[in-house]
């Protein structure tokens, strides 16, 4: 999705990506508005469909504000993906 409300609801709690499965090698990242890296997820597609290993709109365990934020999606020999992310709270 575009926009994640993470409240716990089991509704776009987290940042999910459509069929990442099929890839064997993904880089899962999420900056902020200054660029900062605020999240990485290296791993297989597979692994990423378990909840805990996606993005939850917190950093170092604690609420980001609600905003935009950038992502790169790496997937195996694939052109990256980028696009933004919002949190709605």
């Amino acid at each position: 999705p575009s926009v994640i409300t993470p409240n716990n609801d089991g509704t776009n709690d987290n940042f999910e990506i459509t069929n990442i499965g099929a890839y064997a090698n993904i880089e899962v990242e999420i900056f902020d508005r200054w660029g900062d890296k605020i999240f990485i997820f290296k791993g297989t597609g597979i692994q990423y469909y378990d909840a805990s290993n996606r993005w939850n709109g917190k950093y170092k365990g604690k609420d980001l504000p609600m905003g935009s934020y950038m992502y790169i999606v790496k997937l195996d020999d694939v052109e990256p993906l980028t696009g933004v992310v919002s949190i709605i709270r």
